[in-house]
């Protein structure tokens, strides 16, 4: 089986709101391992997530989301399925086991799907044009 691999990207977050989304993604069937990026701030505390499932890695300076993200995805295994998760956003694990089934199934290649905003308080679903966006505001894809 393909691994699944959460890719989690953090600057200046505190420790156990960077914990909490790392447990939302290792309660998801079939989630391999969790990379936290550490984007620039050099936070040593986040050595404390780091076990069998869990690595951290640090970036030189600040680039951003994505450029975290792209630093994570070296790092994994060969041939994964990746998944990105924002620091303070949690996975519904049932559904995002589903979706990581429909990817490695290969009825799909990448998925798009809805998430908790806790600062907003509610379900954030992708707009009704996502399908000519997917590669705009895809948060899997298949490597």
């Amino acid at each position: 089986m393909r691994p699944v691999v959460c890719i989690v990207p953090c600057y200046r977050e505190p420790v156990d709101e960077v914990l909490a989304s790392v447990e939302s993604a290792l309660a998801v069937q079939n989630m391999t391992s969790v990379i936290v990026v550490d984007d620039g701030a050099h936070d040593e505390k986040l050595q404390l997530l780091v076990g069998s499932r869990v690595a951290v890695i640090y970036r030189e300076g600040n680039g951003g989301p994505a450029a975290a993200l792209n630093d994570g995805i070296p790092p994994a295994p060969d041939n994964p399925i990746i998944c990105r998760l924002d620091v303070r956003d949690r996975f519904y694990p049932e559904a995002k086991a589903a979706q990581i089934e429909t990817v490695l199934s290969g009825k799909c290649r990448a998925s798009a799907s809805p998430h908790y905003d806790p600062v907003k308080g509610e379900v954030c679903t992708p707009r009704a044009d996502w399908r000519g966006r997917i590669y705009y505001v895809s948060q899997f894809t298949q490597i």
